[in-house]
């Protein structure tokens, strides 16, 4: 009984349950949202990053860890509370049926196809997918399971474009990354040549090769190479690196009808995608 109540008062333990609560609350943040929030509540010159460790030994029996990473999409490093469960880690821990759980597999390896994004159409055609070409889930199912992503942070949405031209383009989300990194890693996702993690979403080399890299690594690498008076080289074909103009949508080793002229005389910056996201 002595021994119970001690551990209820251990401020260690204390620590772990509050910081866990913050994950319940809020299962995904950036890394500066987390440690405002972390430091609300903390001890001062206690790391959140030694917390999480202890905290993800206690919790690992409940199938769910604390991760962070950082996101292909913005460049920014990002925690969530994910699960570890599930099919191929691709049943994002709930309790979707079968039905969801193919859709998802499918959405999901087509859009690791088109450089970690896709659009409307993409989708409805992976819904079509079906045996005998039936539809895997009902026009009305589709909206929902798509607000049940977008909500969970698994994709997030962004309108691209101007006037008439404006897309409504869908990317993993930074907890998608996390919570699906087994099932993407599965999935032969490319390594970024620069930092050799995975790269779900990236720049691709102009000469269609498997040279691929984060936008923020690529940007750093290219900036490395000015300063020095050099070409940034592909390590995959020992070319210049050219980012490919339609790295945001064409499928990864298919032709693009972009020029690719080896006349271009440096590597242009690329930005993250931008437009407004919901």
């Amino acid at each position: 009984m002595h021994s119970q109540h001690s551990r209820t008062n251990d401020p260690m333990v204390k620590l772990r349950r509050q910081t866990l609560q913050m994950f319940l609350c809020k299962q995904c943040m950036s890394e500066t949202e987390a440690f405002e929030r972390f430091q609300m509540f903390a001890p001062p010159r206690v790391n959140l990053e030694m917390v999480k460790n202890d905290l993800n030994r206690s919790i690992q029996p409940m199938k769910i860890e604390i991760r962070k990473d950082r996101s292909d999409v913005d460049g920014k490093i990002y925690w969530a509370l994910v699960n570890t469960r599930g099919a191929q880690g691709s049943k994002l821990g709930s309790t979707l049926d079968e039905k969801h759980i193919t859709f998802m597999q499918k959405l999901m390896r087509e859009m690791l196809r088109r450089n970690g994004t896709c659009t409307e159409k993409t989708i409805h055609a992976v819904n079509k997918s079906g045996p005998g070409g039936r539809p895997l889930l009902k026009n009305s199912d589709i909206r929902q399971f798509q607000a049940f992503l977008l909500k969970e942070g698994i994709i997030l949405a962004k309108n691209e474009g101007k006037g008439r031209s404006v897309v409504r383009r869908y990317y993993i989300a930074p907890r998608g990354q996390m919570e699906l990194h087994g099932f993407i890693n599965l999935e032969g996702a490319r390594q970024c040549m620069q930092c050799k993690g995975l790269c779900v979403h990236g720049v691709l080399c102009s000469s269609r090769c498997k040279g691929k890299m984060h936008v923020h690594c690529y940007n750093a690498a290219r900036q490395r190479a000015e300063e020095r008076g050099r070409d940034l080289k592909c390590q995959v074909c020992s070319q210049v690196f050219y980012p490919e103009r339609s790295s945001d949508y064409r499928e990864e080793g298919n032709e693009a009808e972009e020029d690719t002229s080896s006349s271009r005389t440096h590597s242009p910056s690329v930005e993250q995608p931008s437009g407004s996201q919901t």
